[in-house]
């Protein structure tokens, strides 16, 4: 099954703290559900590595200027993440 969502709907509270250069956020997952995070890197920005709370374990891949963060979460709940650059 393949779902698109508007990212507003599904991913709340993103913040980008440039001193430490991290972007923040909160995703809803669907329990089973792989849940697919994209997102654009300017020039200058490539991704160190990207964490996820509840001991997910996410799946990064770049091509370009595009990230994806890839997981899949046993229980519906919001998924804190943050990518460091």
């Amino acid at each position: 099954m393949t779902r698109v969502f508007n990212a507003s709907a599904h991913v709340g509270l993103l913040a980008y703290d440039g001193q430490q250069r991290v972007l923040r956020g909160l995703s809803r997952a669907v329990a089973g559900d792989p849940y697919q995070l994209r997102i654009y890197l300017p020039d200058g920005f490539a991704a160190k590595r990207v964490e996820l709370s509840g001991g997910l374990t996410p799946k990064m891949e770049t091509d370009g200027s595009l990230l994806t963060v890839d997981y899949t979460s046993s229980r519906g709940k919001d998924v804190e993440w943050k990518v460091l650059f």
